[in-house]
């Protein structure tokens, strides 16, 4: 039974300029990305519902504290206090954990595509707005991490649950669980950061190029054609 060949590809068409050697053309790519991209963007986003989540125990936490000391409240009541926020605590940062988890995950995956995305739009800067999608993922990212950057109230919680890991198990599980995300989002965000300059970078360069060509004057090339036959064999 003969087998049916499959139907050329409109897309292989558009990328007929890159070569038929099998090599991934800007579609191949795009379409790779944004099958990666919600699990990924979804860890990013998802990070700032868990973060308020984490900041409201937290002060809550710091107003209960804050009023057994202005009533002199025997140190029983304040361990009990510490030990009822560590508890509800833990779950919040056991799901920033998994979700820096994800995050890291997917950006190794997502690495390589984007670096060969910002390759192949340095190259064919035409294309540049199939892009466009993958920036301004990567650009709502950054907005986060910039965020961060400024104030992480996570990092200052955990300095301060790391105070008490010796008042019980429930606090070092807290520190343990915090640190892994720190880890996992220190990493991912490098790598987001790296994607960042690479795509910036070559789009502003091939803008440049393209002003560059526009305005050159016409007998630029004659001239440099004439200079070199100046100083050539005649």
């Amino acid at each position: 039974m003969q087998k049916k060949l499959p139907k050329p590809s409109s897309k292989r068409e558009l990328e007929s300029d890159l070569g038929s050697d099998g090599i991934d053309g800007i579609t191949d790519v795009v379409e790779k990305i944004e099958a990666l991209l919600p699990d990924w963007l979804d860890a990013v986003m998802g990070k700032k519902s868990v973060a308020a989540q984490i900041r409201a125990v937290w002060s809550q936490y710091l107003e209960q504290e804050n009023k057994l000391e202005r009533r002199k409240a025997q140190p029983s009541a304040l361990l009990s206090t510490k030990i009822r926020m560590a508890r509800e605590m833990l779950p919040l940062a056991e799901r920033s954990r998994g979700q820096s988890q994800t995050y890291l995950v997917r950006s190794v995956e997502l690495d390589p595509l984007v670096s060969a995305l910002a390759r192949l739009i340095a190259e064919h800067p035409d294309s540049s707005p199939m892009a466009t999608p993958v920036r301004e993922a990567v650009d709502e990212a950054m907005e986060e991490i910039q965020k961060a950057d400024v104030m992480n109230v996570q990092d200052t919680i955990q300095a301060a649950l790391r105070k008490m890991a010796h008042l019980g198990r429930i606090f070092q599980q807290c520190n343990a669980t915090f640190d892994a995300r720190r880890r996992n989002a220190k990493e991912a965000n490098e790598i987001v950061r790296r994607w960042a300059a690479e795509l910036i970078d070559r789009r502003f360069q091939s803008k440049r190029v393209s002003l560059d060509i526009a305005n050159a004057p016409e007998d630029t090339h004659a001239d440099n054609f004439e200079g070199n036959t100046d100083t050539g064999v005649t």
